[in-house]
């Protein structure tokens, strides 16, 4: 396993690379946070050995200051795995970060305490999805990793839908991904969950969208005086 990589500079915040020479999901990045690595250190090989490229953090904070480095963090961190309990920051108080600094990566929490105070938390501050420690598999983790890539590359598809639109129709050129960024942004100061905020995304991204069916001596016809 490598600890270094040019495109991801985070050895000065800290954070750890492991990435396999030889990878099938080459451009997927997974970001592992967790204060005992030694309890984590199964999920980092069975990811590394399905072809993830991992990157791993001891301290959440560490992992936010690396996070707000990037300049467009969702296309470079596909997925985070982070634990709940951890000193300095805990797992609930990064989740709460992350909305705070409009970050929209999937995270699965991990806790070790498994209770249903640490559940709602984690729903309330837009955990893709809740694990207890004691309950789960690398397997478990890995099919939970392949699904929020999945949710991620739904977007990537809109986005190129909508950047078709957008060349269709040069006077709305951007309108969809504003609505979209006023939307979440006002979805995150309601507090709303991971897949509300995942449905609203979507929903704002693509409210237009039947405008690329429209023929372009409609929708680009000269206002009438």
């Amino acid at each position: 396993m490598g600890n270094s990589w040019n495109g991801y500079d985070c050895e000065k915040f800290g954070g750890e690379f492991f990435f396999p020479k030889t990878v099938e999901k080459k451009e997927v990045v997974i970001e592992v946070i967790d204060d005992e690595k030694d309890s984590v250190w199964g999920i980092i090989q069975a990811l590394y050995y399905e072809g993830y490229r991992v990157i791993f953090f001891d301290r959440a904070d560490k992992a936010l200051v690396h996070l707000r480095s990037l300049v467009k963090p969702e296309e470079n961190i596909n997925v985070i795995i982070c634990d709940l309990v951890m000193p300095v920051k805990t797992g609930l108080d990064f989740l709460s970060d992350l909305l705070a600094h409009l970050i929209d990566i999937p995270v699965i929490a991990l806790t070790a305490y498994d209770d249903e105070d640490n559940f709602m938390k984690s729903l309330e501050r837009a955990a893709f999805w809740y694990h207890p420690k004691g309950k789960y598999s690398n397997r478990v983790i890995l099919k939970l990793v392949e699904r929020a890539c999945v949710y991620g590359g739904i977007f990537n598809a809109l986005d190129a839908i909508v950047d078709a639109l957008d060349a269709k129709d040069p006077y709305t050129k951007s309108h969809s991904k504003n609505v979209q960024e006023y939307s979440v942004s006002l979805g995150h100061w309601l507090k709303l969950g991971y897949w509300d905020l995942y449905n609203l995304s979507i929903a704002a991204l693509s409210h237009d969208i039947g405008k690329i069916g429209v023929p372009d001596y409609l929708l680009c016809k000269p206002a009438q005086p």
